[in-house]
């Protein structure tokens, strides 16, 4: 499921997650994504929820919406 990170750490995955998202890469985003624990990845795409880029925040809401199901199993 992953480790958990630092404050520096959160901060290097949010900004990694968000420039996969808006290079369109969701296979990759998701596959980071799988690398951290479940709760903090979506703590961090529920912030790019405002975003000004319709497909951020999109792709964000996809990805949310995988991992939330994968915690309710």
């Amino acid at each position: 499921m992953g480790m958990e990170t630092s404050p520096k750490g959160r901060r290097t995955l949010k900004k990694k997650l968000l420039q996969l998202l808006k290079e369109k890469h969701l296979a990759s985003a998701r596959e980071e994504a799988g690398r951290f624990p479940r709760l903090q990845v979506i703590n961090i795409l529920f912030s790019f929820l405002p975003h000004v880029d319709e497909k951020v925040k999109w792709a964000a809401v996809e990805i949310m919406g995988e991992l939330v199901a994968e915690l309710a199993d």
